[in-house]
């Protein structure tokens, strides 16, 4: 495979087309260009056997020179069974970890509304949901305990309840 095809020219003056473009410089680096006219650095590789890719930034933030020497560190790290990493890891924490770390962190809250939000949540919640990884917990599982919760006439509306227990949580869609 050809190394270092690109030029600052090329890439500066490639037009996008009705369907993505790939201009390609070598070794997996190549330049992909969306329809609508944004431009990305791209480096494509193998892990497994299995294609992956990693973005190194928008042309033209990111020069030529630079997602070169981004795609020469990565693949360098790849010969060293590094993989880039794509997404960020988020620590494995409980639910119940969770809802304290949240109540714990508000400060547009009295202590005492905090106080009652996080007992409610301790007593209604925690039991069945407390111990398990936030990510684990889908909606479904989440919306039958606050079924039981509405059954009893805790708090005032099921969204309140929700914004108790997930307003700072992304394991939800």
């Amino acid at each position: 495979m050809p190394t270092n095809t690109l030029t600052d020219t090329i890439c500066k003056t490639a037009k996008p087309g009705e369907k993505p473009i790939k201009l390609f410089d070598g070794h997996g680096l190549h330049l992909f260009i969306f329809p609508a006219g944004a431009k990305v650095w791209r480096l494509a590789y193998r892990i497994d056997g299995l294609p992956k890719q990693k973005s190194l930034g928008a042309y033209p933030l990111v020069t030529l020179a630079e997602a070169r020497m981004r795609s020469a560190e990565l693949r360098k790290g790849l010969l060293q069974g590094v993989a880039p990493v794509t997404k960020k890891k988020r620590p494995k924490t409980t639910f119940w970890e969770d809802c304290e770390a949240y109540w714990k962190g508000r400060e547009d809250v009295s202590a005492d509304y905090k106080a009652n939000a996080l007992r409610a949540l301790e007593l209604h919640l925690k039991p069945q949901l407390g111990d398990k990884a936030t990510a684990e917990i889908d909606r479904a599982m989440l919306l039958t305990e606050l079924n039981k919760m509405d059954a009893k006439g805790v708090l005032c509306t099921s969204g309140e309840r929700l914004s108790a227990c997930s307003a700072d949580h992304r394991a939800y869609p």
